[in-house]
């Protein structure tokens, strides 16, 4: 009877403690998990999401940029842009790539060495940078260089006169690019109704909706020479890149234009258009060139193209 009764025992024991073990515990344990990956997905998407707020489309700086913004010696980031820049090495040459995300078209602008579009002159790129808090800056297309072209800076029209020997870079009010090549009035008439803020003419352009550009190998500004090079490109809405290449500053062999079209459309760019490179190539992080270090012959400049933040204005 004894060994019955303990038989019998057990055995309740056995089926009341069952449910408790631990292989039903499992989908607790895996719930919270699930639920986490879920909830990262829209904190990913949030960090790409940029405030849109509106700079005057006149020669105003943009704000100041703050200072934990900086993240690294390469990165910025508020609540309006990012920007981040890396170095690699393509044709035997330091290459500079910036990517730019911005929240406002109106954060892409221009400015001129003279505080004014009317007249000629050179400065240090630095100081035209940090005189208008950009994040990020590149030399522009020496528009004092080119007599004529077809020029408009901050949406002010200044000269009417298109080389057809030139591609020219369109920028409207969107932040998108259009490049025409072999540029005369009647090939840019369908774009005047738009409202286009800055055009270039130095070029050529190097990637037109996606495919290389034709106006290569005969173009002005040493084509077939190996230069340091300058390009501001497109990848999406409110999205760009820029590119620097170095030549001769840090024993850089340099790029002819062919190779740097090449080397640029390598990168997921839709329109990439070529600035005026040699001693003129900047790129200007935070106030201070990040290329050309050392060397001597960096030649103060006309105009820079730049990024501004907006973080600090209030939203729209």
């Amino acid at each position: 009877m004894r060994l019955r009764n303990w038989i019998f025992l057990m055995a309740v024991l056995l089926v009341f403690s069952f449910p408790v073990s631990a292989s039903p515990a499992a989908p607790d344990t895996a719930a919270p998990e699930t639920a986490m990956s879920q909830a990262a997905e829209p904190e990913a998407e949030e960090t790409d999401k940029l405030v849109a707020r509106a700079l005057p489309i006149d020669r105003s700086a943009g704000m100041p940029p703050k200072s934990d913004g900086f993240v690294s010696d390469l990165e910025y980031r508020d609540d309006s842009i990012h920007v981040v820049i890396e170095k690699t090495t393509a044709y035997e040459s330091t290459c500079f790539i910036a990517k730019i995300k911005i929240g406002h078209a109106s954060q892409l602008r221009t400015e001129t060495a003279a505080q004014t579009w009317d007249y000629r002159r050179e400065a240090n790129g630095e100081r035209v940078a940090q005189r208008v808090n950009a994040i990020l800056a590149v030399n522009g297309d020496y528009y004092s260089y080119i007599s004529g072209g077809y020029m408009i800076r901050q949406g002010v029209l200044y000269r009417d006169r298109p080389d057809a020997n030139r591609d020219v870079l369109l920028i409207d009010d969107k932040g998108d690019f259009h490049i025409v090549p072999y540029s005369t009035k009647e090939n840019l008439a369908p774009y005047k109704d738009m409202n286009i803020i800055d055009s270039f003419n130095f070029g050529p352009g190097l990637v037109i909706d996606g495919v290389i550009g034709q106006n290569l190998r005969n173009y002005y500004n040493g084509a077939r020479e190996n230069r340091q090079r300058v390009a501001i490109a497109q990848a999406g809405p409110l999205s760009y890149y820029i590119f620097v290449t170095e030549a001769r500053s840090d024993g850089s062999r340099g790029m002819t234009l062919k190779e740097f079209a090449d080397f640029v459309s390598t990168y997921p760019v839709q329109n990439a258009y070529n600035l005026d490179g040699g001693n003129s190539a900047q790129l200007i992080f935070n106030g201070i060139r990040l290329n050309a270090l050392g060397f001597r012959d960096v030649r103060d400049i006309n105009d820079i193209v730049y990024f501004a933040s907006t973080e600090g204005m209030p939203d729209e």
